[in-house]
């Protein structure tokens, strides 16, 4: 590689960082398998971010939910709701394909719906529907010299149990994430308006 390049790529990497705050790293996204025998009707419903690599879509937000729901279509409906300071809503709403059938947990995510659909942007690696699940997604930057990433660990109920965060957090380690890189998202005193109830 040209010496001068270095610089160059490592300053384009941190403008990256210090604009989308999402987690970059170098080469490729790596190979990262979405759950398979996957059920939509299960992960159907209300879910709260319990904690994530900070990202542009709900930074700085508190009480951050999302009700996953049906339409006529077989289209799952991604209704995210966070609030920023004084309690100002955001909403952010997006419509999800699964892009290699119904028993995959891959998705083709947009707003107001994903451009390409054959290609997941947004994949669930691990879930048990009653507890938690975890989203990844990764795009690749700069002809493949760097990647961006996206993690979220969502809950059923506003916190997790210590032996389960526990469990989940070595389990994303195994897989090569960095559970300290996560940034817990609070979910205390929140307003009652939760989307779709």
């Amino acid at each position: 590689m040209n010496p001068l390049r270095l610089p160059l790529l490592f300053t384009a990497i941190l403008l990256t960082i210090n604009v989308t705050c999402q987690k970059v790293r170098i080469g490729e996204c790596p190979d990262v398998e979405p759950v398979l025998n996957f059920n939509a009707t299960a992960f159907s419903g209300l879910w709260y971010e319990n904690r994530k690599y900070v990202n542009r879509f709900t930074l700085g937000q508190k009480c951050v939910t999302t009700r996953i729901s049906s339409n006529a279509d077989s289209v799952l409906v991604f209704d995210t709701l966070g609030y920023e300071k004084f309690f100002k809503p955001v909403r952010l709403r997006g419509f999800a394909l699964q892009t290699y059938g119904p028993d995959v947990g891959a998705f083709s995510v947009g707003v107001p719906i994903a451009e390409d659909l054959s290609n997941p942007n947004l994949n669930v690696i691990d879930i048990d529907y009653d507890q938690y699940a975890i989203l990844y997604s990764c795009r690749t930057k700069m002809g493949g010299l760097s990647h961006l990433e996206w993690l979220w660990v969502l809950s059923r109920t506003p916190y997790l149990t210590a032996p389960t965060l526990t469990a989940i957090l070595l389990r994303l380690s195994h897989h090569g994430f960095r559970p300290l890189a996560l940034h817990p998202t609070e979910q205390n005193f929140c307003p009652d308006n939760i989307p779709g109830v």
